[in-house]
């Protein structure tokens, strides 16, 4: 299973704009074979930082979003709304469950 973390810093005014391609990217996401999640969330402490975390079955899942029109469309947006480019950082593990306290 692969993890991805992005974080996204958006332009001030181009807030809502990049808010509408978030929501279609998830939904577009979501409908991929071997995605197993794709959540957009707002940092508590800035409106303007959105993370992003991604849950992938496996590499070649992965590497088939990379290719889908989708994405690529969403890659030419955020080119324009961001202030910086997206950071990535990318989690493999071997197993997941609920957490037991």
């Amino acid at each position: 299973m692969i993890i991805l973390r992005v974080k996204f810093t958006v332009k001030p005014d181009q807030l809502k704009e990049a808010i509408q391609a978030f929501i279609e990217m998830s939904k577009a996401s979501e409908a991929e074979t071997g995605c197993h999640g794709y959540e957009f969330t707002a940092s508590m402490e800035d409106p303007h930082t959105i993370y992003l975390f991604e849950q992938w079955e496996s590499a070649e899942a992965l590497a088939s979003h990379g290719q889908a029109t989708h994405y690529k469309e969403f890659g030419k947006l955020m080119g324009t709304v961001l202030t910086v480019p997206p950071v990535i950082k990318r989690y493999t593990i071997t197993t997941d469950g609920p957490l037991s306290i």
